[in-house]
């Protein structure tokens, strides 16, 4: 049934017991005097006080009532919306938010052991990453990409601009060469070079390059001269001699090739820590970097390929990320339901969170709460409140009716039994 309508037949429901204690009232007046006719008119009389004043009660809720003296203590729920909203939001925070209340029902909940129970169904975790898959989805979809891809320069260029490529590169640098480090690293590198020519390949290489020297330089020699002999006896020759110098650094740890790349080194910190113009050309490397075409171009490629196959994979029954979520989600169930500490400080991290994050939380929802009564239409939200309530309070109108008929009586038999007494001595 219509709100309105049940609220319309509640109100005439109520009001005929009123004027039902009216009508006995008046016909009362019209009948001989007698002990019952005036104990029905007493009765009457309560009846209509009590239903008029639950009236009153009732409509003062709602709307003002223009009675001298008593109409500014009406249309109560439009006068006191603000102050309403005020307790209510005061209400549910000292009641419901305040920090006690929150950290009692986190330890009753047992939220780990709860976490567990429900991660340990693989219907749940499927439903988390059915969910956690439209999300992102959603997500890809609303994202304007124009947006993005600014943000995504906007991010480069800042990192690029935090970057002090020249102390970054020192301190390295500084890392790399303390206690000898970067002689290790020269020394690996000496190895690997050392193999790398005794290779077949790496000779035949060499070999082809004097051959094809011979025949760009001296093209008449090459004619007459063996060539190809020339290049592989020259190519053992070259390979020897490297191998050997190389053999003899990696042997004298005080070699003078060792200790010009030392200074070599030490100078490139040096320059990288002190010398303004190497910092300015790579503060110049950095802005062309940023405004670097290709770099961007390659940047915007890479966002443009991950969302594609994102979405993409998405879009599948059978998901990739999904199904990875859904490992994830397993895989911490099964942790969590083997490890009691794990649980244990699940529980104690969500406590303390509650304990920090409660105050904070409780302003929150309290002023929202407040913000959001404030805003409402007094009118609109004092008639809803009628509509939904309105037909209980209609029968506190019956109720007083019929109270205060019943009290009436009462009153009326006690204040005539002296005389009833009188008369039975």
């Amino acid at each position: 049934m219509d709100p309105a309508l049940a609220l319309q037949r509640a109100e005439r429901r109520a009001l005929s017991f009123l004027l039902a204690a009216l009508a006995i009232f008046v016909a009362t007046l019209f009948l001989p005097e007698h002990f019952v006719t005036g104990w029905i008119r007493a009765a009457a009389e309560a009846a209509m006080v009590g239903g008029l004043a639950d009236w009153f009660a009732v409509e003062a809720l709602f709307r003002r009532i223009p009675i001298p003296g008593l109409a500014r203590h009406t249309n109560i729920l439009i006068r006191k919306k603000d102050a309403l909203g005020d307790g209510l939001a005061r209400f549910v925070r000292e009641k419901f938010l305040d920090t006690p209340s929150v950290v009692r029902l986190i330890r009753q909940q047992n939220p780990a052991d709860a976490v567990t129970h429900w991660l340990g169904s693989y219907e749940n975790t499927r439903q988390l990453s059915a969910v956690l898959v439209k999300v992102a989805s959603g997500v890809l979809d609303v994202m304007d990409e124009r947006n993005v891809q600014v943000f995504i320069r906007r991010a480069l260029d800042t990192m690029i601009d935090r970057l002090d490529l020249s102390q970054s590169a020192a301190a390295i640098l500084d890392t790399l060469t303390r206690d000898g480090r970067h002689q290790a690293l020269l020394d690996e590198t000496l190895d690997y070079l050392v193999e790398l020519l005794n290779e077949p390949q790496t000779r035949e290489f060499i070999s082809a390059r004097i051959v094809d020297w011979l025949k760009s330089d001296h093209p008449k020699k090459e004619k007459v001269l063996p060539s190809e002999w020339i290049g592989n006896k020259g190519s053992d020759m070259i390979s020897a001699a490297v191998t050997r110098l190389l053999a003899q650094m990696e042997a004298d740890e005080s070699h003078q090739l060792r200790q010009a790349f030392d200074r070599a080194v030490a100078g490139l910190i040096e320059r990288l820590k002190h010398d303004a113009d190497f910092q300015a050309k790579l503060d110049a490397f950095k802005t062309q970097l940023k405004g670097d075409t290709a770099l961007n171009a390659y940047v915007s490629g890479l966002w443009n390929e991950w969302r594609s196959w994102v979405k993409r994979d998405l879009a599948r029954d059978d998901s990739v990320i999904g199904a990875r979520i859904i490992g994830a989600a397993a895989w911490m169930g099964q942790e969590l339901a083997r490890s009691e500490s794990l649980r244990k400080a699940l529980d104690a991290q969500l406590l303390d969170a509650a304990e920090r994050m409660a105050p904070g939380f409780s302003d929150f929802v309290t002023e929202h709460i407040r913000a959001t009564v404030h805003g409402w239409n007094a009118e609109h939200l004092s008639q809803q409140i009628r509509l939904s309530v309105g037909q209980d309070l209609q029968y506190i109108r019956i109720n007083g009716t019929l109270v205060g008929g019943l009290i009436g009586a009462v009153l009326y038999l006690i204040a005539q039994a002296p005389v009833l007494l009188a008369r039975g001595h």
